[in-house]
């Protein structure tokens, strides 16, 4: 499966060199394209963040844990 930046470079270069015959909805399809894989990104960070404060909190409860 290609990459999504892959598909959007390239998809790019096919409408400057006006390999295609609608431009413009090519364009518009891969606008749509990044800006959702744009939007999935985001998403994917802030579910590490998080992920990566639960693992922390988890952590001071075990070292509570272990003091008291």
């Amino acid at each position: 499966m290609p990459d999504v930046t892959y598909v959007v470079k390239t998809g790019r270069q096919v409408v400057e060199r006006k390999q295609v015959d609608f431009p413009a909805v090519l364009t518009s399809q891969i606008d749509a394209i990044k800006q959702h894989f744009n939007s999935l990104g985001a998403q994917v960070l802030a579910y590490h963040g998080n992920l990566l404060l639960t693992e922390i909190l988890l952590l001071s409860f075990s070292v509570l844990d272990v003091l008291f």
